[in-house]
């Protein structure tokens, strides 16, 4: 098992933009990514343009193939986040009331 976890600063005036797209990235790669076993998508509470990621590999093979396919590459490279730090969360992506 690989995992990772992301944080992810976006600029306020990209936030809906940003949280759609991430959200369809992590559907996909769910979808047709082998190896990706979860591709959560969180976002801050106390601060909403605080995105939070966890993804689980079978193992870092199968990461490092996710991580280099074009459309990663390309979303990887979005000019309006940073890597930032967060804590706590509500999730997106599976939404919370999957969870209970």
């Amino acid at each position: 098992m690989y995992v990772r976890n992301t944080h992810i600063d976006v600029e306020p005036e990209h936030l809906e933009g940003y949280l759609s797209l991430i959200t369809q990235h992590a559907l996909y790669a769910k979808e047709h990514e082998p190896g990706v076993d979860r591709f959560d998508v969180l976002q801050s509470l106390e601060d909403p343009n605080l995105i939070h990621t966890v993804e689980i590999y079978t193992n870092r093979k199968a990461w490092i193939r996710y991580a280099n396919q074009p459309y990663t590459v390309e979303f990887m490279n979005c000019a309006y986040v940073k890597q930032s730090e967060a804590s706590g969360g509500t999730n997106r992506e599976p939404t919370d009331a999957e969870w209970q």
